[in-house]
């Protein structure tokens, strides 16, 4: 054979891999175009039909804010599942409609209304307990397994409107109210709202829940400035009374035990925590703290929080909601690891939740950036 034969032979023999690592390339290019293409159709058709749904359902036309493809949540080659959830606002008010790209109508739903069905539970709650305010109400329609409701409600259905949904959580705040008057709430019992009945000591109190937004309010959180708590089931109303206990300033909360003697806390030399932390925390440069440094000595409760009041931090920039902590924390068998964590700021009171650890010694800080 010769040379030119074999290097003839050769060159096709390494092409070959290449040629087929081109078509796979290809295949996929050519796939990955026309899903985008799909799901560009499929966005435009979201955009009409979303719209169309709240015409026909309210009599108005929204303004469309955004729309997003429903996608399976696979880990690789993730695909959208024919449903689409819709941002639409109207009279200033924005709402969310998840609507079927399928043809199955039924299955829209939205929440434009939640506001006036928050409203008629409230109602019914108040016809026995009066003076509440809602602070959360969460659910998912029960056939669509979405955030959003199908019965137009008129203001007299709100049985009809309820039967549609399940894992409904209502939360309701009081402030300085005696809640242990009320022994049943029938409507909440019979339809099996999980409800929290949350008394705060005052009216500033209350106020600072209500700005809350979470979709689900969790009282753990707002611990210092509330009185008693009331859980709704549907064979009565089992109360529970918190009683975090301060130490150097700040509260201290175990749960399900509050066993003073348990935690103990005492301000800490800062100067010392600052060298340890620049010698074992990468990543942050920490010029100073903008609090006192603090320990909290654990013997044997494995979880607590610490609330921390934000008027005993400095250097906080107004209206903040979260501020960064700097923690060293030794474990039972003597190792001490470095961490930063962005406390949140709930009611006045930034929030550590602690676990894992039998000494805690902690401070907060801005970044250098901030400082």
């Amino acid at each position: 054979m010769t040379k030119k034969k074999l290097l003839t032979i050769c060159g096709i023999a390494a092409g070959i891999p290449l040629l087929a690592a081109g078509g796979i390339f290809g295949h996929h290019l050519i796939k990955d175009m026309r899903e985008r293409h799909a799901e560009a159709q499929m966005t435009e058709d979201a955009e009409t039909l979303s719209v169309r749904y709240i015409e026909q359902k309210y009599s108005f036309t929204p303004e469309l804010v955004s729309v997003t493809l429903e996608k399976d949540g696979a880990l690789f080659e993730s695909h959208a599942t024919g449903r689409a959830k819709a941002i639409l606002r109207h009279e200033g008010r924005e709402f969310q409609a998840v609507i079927s790209l399928t043809g199955d109508s039924a299955a829209n739903c939205d929440d434009f209304q939640q506001p006036e069905i928050e409203a008629a539970l409230l109602s019914q709650v108040n016809a026995q307990l009066s003076g509440g305010e809602v602070l959360s109400f969460d659910y998912v329609n029960r056939d669509s397994r979405a955030k959003g409701i199908r019965t137009k409600f008129d203001g007299s259905n709100l049985e009809a409107v309820i039967a549609e949904l399940e894992q409904m959580n209502l939360s309701i705040g009081y402030y300085a109210a005696n809640l242990r008057t009320c022994t049943e709430l029938p409507f909440l019992q019979e339809h099996q709202i999980f409800t929290k009945l949350i008394a705060f000591g005052t009216k500033n109190d209350l106020d600072a829940a209500m700005a809350d937004t979470s979709p689900i309010f969790d009282e753990t959180q707002y611990l210092p400035l509330i009185a008693d708590t009331g859980f709704v089931r549907p064979d009565g109303i089992e109360w529970k009374r918190y009683d975090p206990y301060i130490q150097n300033g700040f509260f201290l909360n175990i749960p399900d035990g509050n066993q003073e003697s348990r935690l103990i806390s005492r301000e800490t030399d800062a100067d010392v925590l600052l060298h340890d932390v620049h010698e074992n925390l990468t990543g942050w440069e920490i010029d100073t703290f903008i609090s006192k440094a603090f320990s909290v000595q654990n013997e044997s409760a494995a979880f607590y929080d610490i609330y921390f009041p934000v008027k005993m931090i400095g250097d906080l920039p107004d209206g903040s909601t979260f501020v960064n902590v700097v923690q060293a924390m030794t474990s039972a068998k003597g190792a001490v690891s470095y961490q930063t964590y962005s406390a949140r700021i709930c009611g006045g009171y930034a929030l550590i939740p602690v676990s894992g650890c039998t000494q805690l010694r902690f401070a907060f800080f801005n970044p250098k950036e901030n400082q």
